[in-house]
């Protein structure tokens, strides 16, 4: 979600519509607005700080694929004569 869809939500639920209403509006998970709705109350902001460590490469969904193929490659590898 951009930053003035955070804004936007957080003013959805301070007008008192519930995190499940607000999530269908926005077309997300529940669990997205609960975790924006934790962050404002906690540090009465909404704007996501860069986070340390070094850029993810590869999406989650790249990590799954390439655990699959590579338990694949071992399990099919014959054994050692």
């Amino acid at each position: 979600m951009e930053d003035s869809e955070r804004w936007r939500a957080v003013g959805h639920i301070e007008a008192e519509q519930s995190i499940t209403d607000v999530a269908l509006f926005f077309g997300v998970h529940h669990s997205v607005i609960s975790r924006l709705w934790k962050q404002f109350q906690t540090t009465q902001t909404v704007i996501r700080r860069p986070v340390a460590g070094r850029p993810r490469v590869t999406t989650p969904a790249e990590d799954r694929y390439i655990g699959i193929v590579a338990k694949r490659g071992i399990a099919e590898r014959p054994p050692h004569v």
